[in-house]
Order: structure tokens, then C-alpha cells, then sequence
């Protein structure tokens, strides 16, 4: 509330008033409040001196006005009718002027109240115009309609302080949970006219039953919640936790397969060739030009490599020209030692950035179906809310849930494996082990199995593994680690791809060139081809010159010209065909290694994009582990089970106000937590637990988590590149700083709107049995004196207080009373006014004969540096003390 209640001490015996709510403000009880001491006294002028938190700081008025910019001020000025001349009111009169002064649109309530004590009234009772000018009733009482005890005689200022501070603190609206004075909206009555008044105050402090029950109702020491399904039907425990999290698992990654596999392509059947007579004979002719060239190993070369089956292919180029990078990411699967998964993943990267991209620039992967399905199952598990498709698992006919929160997801900070021997840790990568991070266990358990198996190693390998073997049986049970070891199998599973695709590569790559033998052959063709044609050549001559020299005929020339040509052609052709056998089985045979190789170049290109998504996809969920690990063991935060401070402004209090405290009663905390978390714990309750968890980290992470103010749920979609660290970043924050405890703040408020609601009757039974300051034990009803119950007979002012007309004009009862009750968790303020009608002062003039007593000589104000400086430093509060009213100015 933007108010601000200025207090103002004619008398210096009166200071004792402020410097008893001093003692409250240290304890947390009241507001801060500001204390006009009247001029004089050694100080130069008019100080404001404001109380916060038990520390004064002296301000001018106008510096404070200016500095706190309230709406509203009460003006309280403090008198006595003790002695004569302690009535005026100037200074009070001027601090309203100041107020006036200061400009802006300040309202202001106008408070005269005037202590007083049976017997010994001297002064004047002088009210002031447009004031509310009250007379505090000197008497004191438990309740409304409880007996009252007359206060008589000479008052010390604390003696004086201690009975008027329920009416200063309530008027004023001091306490911390009273939002507005009885007398804020309303308008002072006519003149100088005068009311009498009676205040009580009731401060129940429930902090112990509030830490029992918040303990209770919201701690998951024992476990989850065993969630209603229906309101009536109870969940059950998972007892197999290791099926649960591996159906839940699996049914995540069935909806996600395109995260770490793709298309694949079939190689193309090569045709087989054979060598037919037709086609012989055709290929003899160039064959034969070869040969007369001297070329017969090209023309076979030629034959075995059309343009169909040269392989020259820029992918093949881009990926075996990673030389580094390629050794990195295939080391792992040759039987060497292989590298550590993120210089895979980065040498991935390298090699698919060199690929050829459709769109020139390299498209990332979305993952943020992935990561909300991840985060659906996993609260599944918890709460029993099917999400997504994803279904809870059901035990016959009941849902099932695990109970605690490491069932689900382990934290590295708790539950990595540290127990790694110097002389092991020099042969292994690692100084611990996540238990969500499969990949690494994986090859540390290899690693650790091999150096086990050496004899020479000791027994120091032996028992690693062994304690290895035990941990990691605990872990792999859990449900992100059955996330993890689907995502980090398939990795290893694209990596053995590479490696088989580059085989099938090398492979096709060694067929180039021509065999030795392949080539001696198509000499040795050649040379016998030749010979062939020499012989039909020689003949043909021969046979030429018989016609030319008419040994035979033309006829028989010719006819014997078409033997020998058909003898040569099919000498040559059969020749042809048996020495070209071998060369077209390997034809066939480098058409069929070079269709495979064709395949696995799409195939090698595909399984390193995914083996890259699938690299990334494990990089960003070591994050989103811990992120659900954190989540899961403390959803509700601090605020779950945080504690409360206890809050006590000391003893010796007056009837009419009472500082109490509730008694914790198991069995009752017991129940209602019972019944509480049936409310406030149904099927999907982890949802908005879960939303407020993700709210939560833009003001986690600071500036740089500006972003997610207004979208948190941009972490979804978080790539694995250096560009986008808000995600690890939110884990950081999270295991510096833990889980917020907004959402448990969240879920106490809930449960404290519930006991102040329809629980209200369990909520009296908590606070059944108070402490009182004596030490002694009462009933709830007992401690709030009937002020919450209908006054129909109110207890009459001291009827000496007025005069015998006033008396008998009825002017000693109370009206209506104001009463005002709030609640700060299971707290209690309840205040209560009694006001008498308005009357004029001379109604408040006892007919009877006073008898002057002695008044105490005024306390004098302490004159010391920090009084006098005008504005000095915070000045720490004193100790709360037992006794009322010892804190000084």
C-alpha cells in the first residue's frame, strides 16, 4: 500500500509510544511509520524520523514526502489531558500544513488521540476542527465483552505507551496485514466534538503448524503423490520400474525415428553382359584397329569403363577429402581406439559441411517435437496424465506412477560415477560419468572390460569395474537413460554405416585400372589377330595372282577369295570370343561393384547427415536430462518446504492485545495434509508445476534470458551450435541456484485459499491450541477474546469518564464495532475498534472531585550525534527486549 502514517508527540513523556512500536517494527509486526518528535529538545528543526524494520533514518519532512511519493497520510497526533498545557497540538497542526505543502494528490486522515488515566485528568480536553478527535479509554480488557480493568493513578510514559499502543497501531494501520484505519473513509464529525474509543488486536502466529503442514501436504520425501484418477481411484506404485521407462521410452522415439534414420537407397541390379556371336563380330572391328594401333589394353579399358560406370563423383571427393576428420569418425568402428563422441560429432560436422547442399547453406534439424515429447513422457511417469498420446502405464486396472523422482531422471550433481582410480583414469577419457550419458558408459565399460582382461593391469581395473558394473545397474533402469541409450545405440549404428559404406567405396575405387593379366591377354589377342589377317591377306594375294597368271579361273578367284575371307572372319570371331571371356566377367563384375558404389554414396552421404542429427540430438539431451533430472527432485522448488520466520515482539502486553502462538497438533497436520493432497495433487498436476518451471528461466539466467520472458518454450528449439547456449546455461543456473520455488509458493497459496475457504473448520482444528506469552496454553477461541464472534452486549466505557448528563444520555456504549481480520498463510491479525458517538468535550468532563497526583517528570530526549544529525546513516535496530517499550530515539 503506497500510505505512510506520521506520528506526532506533543509531550515528551509520550515518546515512549514510538519507541515501543519500534520494538514491533524490529520484530516485522508493523509497517514503517514516521515519528515527528516536537521541536526543541537540542534539535535544529522539524526531523522525520523513519522506522523500517526496527532502523531509523532522520530525514527533513519534505525530503521524505518527496522521496516516498504516498497517496495517503494519517496524521497522528498525541496528546494528554495529564497536566496542564500538554494538550496542544501545533506541532501536529504544522506537520499537516507540511503535508499540504508538499503538492501532488496526497489524502489525508486527521487523528487526534488523547491518552488519559482515571483520577488525575487536569489538562484541558481541547479538540481540534476537522480533525477526528478521539479520547482513548482508560481501561483494558480481553475482549469486547470481557471484563474491563480501570486504569487509575500517575502513569510512567512507558506505563502510558504500553495501554495506548493497540489503539496507535490499529488507527495508524501499522500492523503488516491491516490494510486500511477505521477511520480512513470516513469524514471527522462536526466542530470539536470528541469519541471515545476501545482497540483490540490478536496476532496468531501459525509458522510452526504452517512448516509441519507445508512439510507435509507438499514434500515428496516419502514420494509422489499417489494421484486420483477419476477423484475416486487411487494410483499405484510402478514396482518394474525398468518396462515402464522402456515402454515410455520407446513409445517417445516411435513418434521420432526420423531423428536418427532416413531414407536409404537399394543399389540398381547391374546388367550382365555376354559376349554373342553378333556382338562379337562387331566389337572385332574396332578391336582389330586397336590392335593395328598397337592399343589393344585401351580399347579394353575403354570397354570395361563406359560413362555409365565411371565413378568420379563430387560427394565421394568432398567426404574422402576429410582426411582428419573421417579418420575421427570412423576410428571407433575399425578396432582402433577411437575418439571421445563430441570430436565425432564436430568431425560429423566438418565432413557435412563439405558436402554438396541443395540450398547451399547446411539446414539443422528441429528437435523441439522431440524434447516436448521427451518432457511429456518423463511427467507421464510422474503423474499419471496421458500426454500427447503418450500413456501412462496401467497396472491391471489402476494407473501406474513412479514414486520418486530419480526412478525417472538421476542428476549428474547426485548420482554421476565418481569412483575412478588414478591408474584407470590414466587409460580413460573420463573423470566421471553421467548416468544419462550412454555413449560414454558405454566405451568406459569396454575400455574398463579390456584393461580388467590384462593380467598385468591388478586388481585395481577389476574392482572399477566392478563397482561400474553396480552403478550403471542402478542408471540404466532409469527413463532418460533409456532415452539416451536408444539415441546413443543409433549413433554407433550410423557410424558402423560409414564405415561400411566407405568400404564398398574403397572397393569400387580399387577396380580401377586394367589387370595385368587382362592386359597381357589382349597382346597376345592382338598379336594372333594380326597373324590371322596376315595369313587371309597372303592368301588372298596368292590366289589373286593364280587368276592373273590364268592358272585358274575368275570364277574359282572369287569363290576361293569368299572362302578364305569367311574363314578368317569366323577364325577371328571364335578367337575373338573365347580370349574376351575373362574381360567381360570383369566387365560385369566392376558394373555390378561400381552400381553399389553408386548406392553407397548416397547411402554414406545420408547416414553422415543423420549420424550428425542424431549427434546433436544426444548433445542437446545430456541437457534436457539434467534440466528433467533438476525437475523431477525438487518440482516445487524452495517454496515446497521453505521455512517461515517466527516473529515476536516480546512480553508484558495489556489485555486488549495478544501475541500468540499455534501449537503444532501431529494428528491433525497428519490428517489434513492426507485430505490436502488429494485436492491439490489430481491426474496431470505436474503440468502448470512444469509451465512455471519453464517461466521461471528467463529470470534465471538473467539478461541473456531476456528472450525467453515472453516465449520460454523458445528452448525447445535450441540447436546444438554455439550460437544458441541458453539451454546450458539454464542448467548451470539451475544447479547453482536450484529449482525457483514459484510453483510451490504457487501450491501453498492453493492450499492456504482451500483452509481459509471449505477447509475452514480443519483450519481451526490446526490452530486449535495456542502458547500465550505467559507460557501457558489456550484455546483458539479463548486466545481471539469474542472478537470474531457478534458482539450483542459490548462492555460500557468507564463511566467516569463522562459526566452525569453523558451518562445518562447513554453516552458510555459502544456503537458498531470495525473489525478487520487477515490472514498472512496460516497466520492472524485481527483487529477491533469500539467507538463511542460523537459528543462535545463537556459530555468527557467527570463530575466528580479530581485529585491531583504527581506527574512523572518528562523523559528527557536522548541528545547524541545520531538524534541530532539531520541525515545520518541506517541505524541497525536494537535486540528485541522482553519488557515493552525499551527501544529509544
Amino acid at each position: 500500500m503506497n500510505d505512510l502514517t506520521i506520528i506526532v508527540t506533543e509531550d515528551p513523556v509520550l515518546a515512549a509510544i514510538p519507541a515501543a512500536l519500534r520494538d514491533w517494527s524490529a520484530a516485522g509486526l508493523i509497517r514503517p511509520f514516521v515519528w515527528m518528535p516536537p521541536p526543541g529538545a537540542g534539535l535544529r528543526g522539524a526531523e522525520a524520523r523513519l522506522v523500517e524494520a526496527g532502523e531509523v533514518t532522520v530525514w527533513s519532512p519534505g525530503d521524505l514526502l518527496a522521496r516516498r511519493s504516498p497517496h495517503h497520510v494519517r496524521v497522528v497526533a498525541l496528546t494528554s489531558d495529564l497536566a496542564t498545557g500538554v494538550a496542544s497540538t501545533r506541532a501536529a497542526e504544522g506537520v499537516l500544513a507540511g503535508v499540504s505543502a508538499a503538492g501532488g494528490e496526497i489524502r489525508t486522515t486527521k487523528l487526534h488521540l488523547v491518552l488519559t488515566r482515571l483520577g488525575v485528568r487536569v489538562g484541558e480536553l481541547t479538540g481540534i476542527e476537522g480533525w477526528h478527535n478521539l479520547l482513548i479509554s482508560p481501561d483494558d480488557a480481553a475482549g469486547p465483552t470481557r471484563p474491563h480493568n480501570t486504569l487509575e493513578g500517575a502513569a510512567s510514559g512507558e506505563d502510558l505507551a504500553r495501554y495506548a499502543l493497540p489503539a496507535v497501531a490499529v488507527l495508524g494501520a501499522l500492523f503488516d496485514s491491516q490494510d486500511a484505519g477505521p477511520l480512513d473513509q470516513q469524514a471527522p464529525p462536526p466542530g470539536r466534538q470528541f469519541r471515545v474509543l476501545r482497540a483490540f488486536a490478536r496476532h496468531l502466529d501459525g509458522t510452526d503448524v504452517h512448516e509441519a503442514l507445508q512439510r507435509q501436504a507438499l514434500g515428496l520425501a516419502d514420494g509422489y503423490p499417489l494421484v486420483l484418477e477419476g477423484g475416486t481411484t487411487p494410483a499405484t506404485y510402478i514396482e518394474n520400474i525398468d518396462h515402464a521407462n522402456q515402454q515410455m521410452s520407446d513409445a517417445v522415439w516411435a513418434r521420432h525415428q526420423d531423428v536418427y534414420l532416413s531414407a536409404r537407397r537399394r543399389p540398381e541390379k547391374a546388367p550382365v553382359e555376354d559376349l554373342g556371336f553378333f556382338k562379337a563380330f562387331r566389337m572385332l572391328w574396332s578391336f582389330l584397329w586397336a590392335a593395328l594401333k598397337n592399343a589393344p589394353a585401351a580399347w579394353a579399358d575403354k570397354v570395361i569403363y563406359t560413362a555409365k560406370y565411371r565413378f568420379a563423383s563430387a560427394a565421394t571427393g568432398a567426404i574422402f577429402g576429410q582426411n582428419s576428420a573421417f579418420a575421427v569418425v570412423v576410428g571407433g568402428v575399425r578396432g582402433g581406439p577411437g575418439s571421445s563422441w563430441e570430436n565425432q560429432i564436430q568431425a560429423l560436422a566438418n565432413i557435412e559441411n563439405s558436402l554438396p547442399q541443395a540450398e547451399g547453406h547446411q539446414v539443422h534439424a528441429r528437435l523441439d517435437g522431440l524434447w516436448m515429447d521427451v518432457v511429456a513422457g518423463g511427467l507421464t511417469l510422474l503423474d499419471g496424465q496421458a500426454r500427447g498420446g503418450l500413456e501412462a502405464p496401467r497396472i491391471g486396472m489402476e494407473t501406474g506412477v513412479l514414486r520418486f523422482g530419480r526412478m525417472l531422471a538421476p542428476s549428474r550433481a547426485s548420482d554421476s560415477f565418481t569412483e575412478i582410480p588414478g591408474a584407470v583414469r590414466a587409460a580413460v577419457p573420463n573423470d566421471s560419468l553421467a548416468p544419462y550419458d550412454t555413449m560414454s558408459v558405454n566405451r568406459f565399460g569396454r575400455a574398463v572390460s579390456a584393461i580388467a582382461a590384462d593380467p598385468l593391469a591388478g586388481a585395481e581395473a577389476t574392482s572399477t569395474l566392478e563397482s561400474f558394473s553396480g552403478w550403471w545397474q542402478r542408471m540404466r533402469t532409469t527413463y532418460t537413460a533409456k532415452v539416451a541409450q536408444r539415441l546413443s545405440s543409433e549413433f554407433e549404428a550410423r557410424l558402423a554405416e560409414i564405415a561400411e559404406y566407405t568400404k564398398i567405396l574403397e572397393a569400387a575405387a580399387a577396380t580401377s585400372g586394367l589387370p595385368e593379366e587382362i592386359r597381357r591377354q589382349q597382346v597376345r589377342l592382338a598379336k594372333r589377330l594380326r597373324w590371322l589377317l596376315i595369313g587371309l591377306v597372303l592368301l588372298v594375294a596368292a590366289t589373286v595372282t593364280l587368276g592373273v597368271l590364268a592358272l585358274i579361273g575368275w570364277v574359282v578367284v572369287a569363290i576361293a577369295v569368299t572362302v578364305w575371307i569367311l574363314c578368317w572372319l569366323l577364325g577371328s570371331v571364335l578367337t575373338f570370343m573365347r580370349a574376351q571371356a575373362k574381360l567381360f566377367q570383369l566387365k560385369n563384375a566392376r558394373a555390378e561393384a561400381l552400381s553399389k558404389a553408386a548406392a553407397a554414396e548416397f547411402n554414406l552421404a545420408a547416414a553422415i547427415r543423420d549420424a550428425r542429427r542424431c549427434g546433436d540430438a544426444y548433445r542437446l539431451l545430456q541437457h534436457w536430462a539434467e534440466v528433467l533430472a533438476l525437475f523431477a527432485g525438487d518440482p516445487l522448488g524452495r517454496g515446497g518446504t521453505q521455512a517461515v520466520e517466527s516473529r515476536t515482539p516480546g512480553t508484558d502486553h495489556p489485555l486488549a492485545i495478544q501475541f500468540g502462538k499455534a501449537l503444532v497438533n501431529d494428528a491433525a497436520i497428519a490428517r489434513t495434509a492426507v485430505e490436502l493432497r488429494r485436492q491439490v495433487f489430481p491426474v496431470g498436476w505436474l503440468d502448470p508445476v512444469w509451465d512455471t518451471y519453464l517461466r521461471s528461466s528467463g529470470n534465471l539466467i538473467g539478461t541473456r534470458g531476456s528472450v525467453l520472458l515472453d516465449d520460454p518454450r523458445l528452448l525447445y528449439k535450441q540447436r546444438a551450435v554455439q550460437e544458441d547456449v541458453l539451454l546450458p546455461m539454464w542448467v548451470d543456473a539451475l544447479g547453482a541456484q536450484g529449482v525457483p520455488g514459484r510453483a510451490g509458493d504457487q501450491l501453498w497459496q492453493q492450499i492456504v485459499s482451500l483452509l481459509h475457504g471449505p477447509g475452514r473448520e480443519r483450519l481451526d482444528q490446526l490452530l486449535a491450541t495456542v502458547r500465550v506469552e505467559t507460557g501457558a496454553s489456550t484455546s483458539l477461541g479463548e486466545f481471539l477474546g469474542g472478537l470474531t464472534a457478534r458482539v450483542t452486549t459490548p462492555t460500557m466505557f468507564p463511566s467516569q469518564l463522562f459526566s452525569a448528563s453523558g451518562v445518562t444520555g447513554g453516552m458510555p456504549t459502544p456503537l458498531a464495532p470495525w473489525l478487520q481480520e487477515r490472514v498472512d498463510g496460516l497466520s492472524r491479525t485481527v483487529v477491533l475498534v469500539q467507538f463511542s458517538d460523537a459528543m462535545a468535550p463537556e459530555f468527557l468532563r467527570s463530575d466528580m472531585p479530581i485529585l491531583p497526583d504527581p506527574v512523572p517528570p518528562p523523559i528527557p530526549l536522548p541528545d547524541d550525534e545520531f538524534s541530532r544529525s539531520a541525515v545520518p546513516p541506517r541505524a541497525s535496530a536494537p535486540p528485541v527486549r522482553p519488557a515493552l517499550g525499551n527501544s529509544t530515539f
